[in-house]
């Protein structure tokens, strides 16, 4: 089995999620997903992937860890130490952080059963082989409502640009004020 951290924002989620999905479909290697770092999240962030798109992720349980690095490396804040540079020499070698592996490496040389993968992975490099299969994943769960059905169909109709400003972290985390 192969374990990946979940964490972050829904994008973050989307791309962890894109990666755990992609080694599964190209090794066979059953793949599950933790969640229990939401707790720890100052600014209220939460597992979303399942409450808004139709996955149904399998979620990786207590067991599921232990049997996958171990004991000692169960716990969600030991496994947040283990992934920062200062603890790298504690990893062992079947606990892998996004920095230090590149998308050929991680499928052909270190992808092997029972491996924990913490990290973003905001990068196509790590799915782009199975970016259609992907992108068909990310199917909204709620349908819409009448007026953003409309104002959803006037976007289509013309040529349209979109801005996200993003404020969450820096309105809610005192790392950023």
């Amino acid at each position: 089995m192969i374990i990946v951290n979940l964490c972050g924002g829904l994008g973050n989620q989307m791309f962890q999620y894109a990666f755990g999905d992609t080694i599964n479909h190209e090794t066979g290697i059953e793949v599950k997903y933790t969640i229990d770092t939401f707790r720890y999240y100052e600014s209220k962030r939460s597992f979303l992937l399942n409450e808004i798109f139709n996955l149904n992720l399998p979620i990786a349980h207590k067991k599921d860890i232990i049997e996958c690095i171990g004991w000692k490396r169960q716990h969600s804040l030991t496994r947040r130490l283990l992934a920062t540079n200062k603890f790298s020499k504690l990893r062992g070698s079947n606990f892998f952080v996004d920095y230090d592996i590149t998308s050929s490496e991680l499928l052909y040389n270190y992808t092997a059963k029972n491996s924990y993968y913490y990290g973003h992975w905001c990068s196509e490099k790590y799915f782009k082989n199975n970016r259609e299969r992907i992108l068909d994943r990310f199917v909204f769960c709620k349908g819409t409502d009448g007026v953003t059905r409309l104002i959803a169909d006037e976007i289509m109709k013309k040529e349209s640009i979109a801005v996200h400003i993003r404020r969450g972290d820096y309105l809610t985390s005192k790392k950023h004020s």
